[in-house]
């Protein structure tokens, strides 16, 4: 798992279980003015990036808009990181169907070992499930 973290106190959020599966900690900077973004934004594609993959070459442009939040700002990194970032304006919809489009097609590479009758849609269930306040994994 790779954490991205505003501060190191963020790491004392987790469980002593969930510490040790931590591959990497990224601490960005604080983010000021919106004209700072960019710098934030150049941080965390570093961060996605981290050796695995060459860092994308950064834009020259302002990226994101007024008002986007550091999720947003996380996911464009992200996406650029992952060659998908092309130069339109992303809403925070478009990012969540990307990623999502993107985690799902990694899914069907894994189908073949899982159990008969397993499918993209039952997976897609057993996360949301998962992802209810209240869920386990027993």
């Amino acid at each position: 798992m790779l954490l991205l973290a505003r501060i190191d106190a963020a790491l004392r959020l987790f469980s002593d279980e969930v510490r040790p599966r931590l591959a990497w900690v990224e601490v960005l900077s604080a983010v000021g003015e919106a004209a700072d973004r960019q710098r934030w934004y150049a941080e965390a594609v570093r961060a996605d990036a981290h050796g695995r993959v060459p860092a994308p070459d950064l834009p020259d442009r302002p990226v994101g808009a007024d008002g986007d939040t550091p999720l947003v700002l996380h996911a464009c990194a992200l996406l650029a990181v992952l060659g998908r970032s092309g130069i339109r304006t992303w809403t925070l919809a478009d990012l969540v169907t990307e990623l999502v489009t993107l985690e799902q097609r990694s899914w069907q590479v894994e189908l073949s070992r899982l159990p008969a009758g397993c499918d993209v849609e039952v997976l897609a269930e057993v996360v949301a499930v998962l992802l209810l306040p209240g869920a386990s994994v027993g």
